[in-house]
């Protein structure tokens, strides 16, 4: 991820391309704003350090607290997601399952799907029960909590 600052840098790099919509100078030609952001008789590193000083306000006001809104959220989406995977692992953990994964042929193509299955084991016949089958662990093992 780039630093505030290379992220402000992009912001100044835009906004001293941006001209103004409905504001022509002499020439006809879109007034850019870093001249509308240049007083009358003041250079030009005057409205580029004006410039500076918005981008650096937008990035710290509007930018920053949206990336860490949704730094936030995705934190909070990988915990969760954590969350049911440990629920997953106690579940076979529990149920003495064994997670066994096979191979399918795809027709003539010499390739095959791979496919993971939940076993679950018993005293009587059949001895080994596949409860759950899909092509991911998590699939598999969701499919086989329904059941069982």
């Amino acid at each position: 991820m780039r630093t505030r600052e290379e992220q402000i840098e992009k912001i100044i790099e835009v906004m001293k391309d941006y001209t103004l919509l409905h504001t022509y100078g002499d020439d006809g030609h879109g007034y850019p704003l870093v001249d509308a952001l240049t007083p009358d008789g003041k250079t030009i590193d005057v409205g580029q350090a004006e410039c500076g000083e918005l981008a650096a306000e937008l990035y710290d006001s509007v930018i920053a607290p949206y990336i860490l809104e949704a730094e936030h959220r995705a934190e909070q989406r990988a915990r969760a997601e954590i969350g049911r995977d440990s629920e997953r692992l106690d579940w076979l953990e529990s149920g003495c399952c064994d997670v066994r994964f096979r191979s399918e042929p795809i027709a003539d193509t010499g390739d095959a799907d791979v496919y993971c299955d939940i076993i679950q084991h018993h005293m009587a016949k059949p001895y080994e029960r596949t409860i759950g089958s899909a092509e991911t662990i998590r699939s598999a093992i969701d499919a086989a909590r329904e059941v069982g």
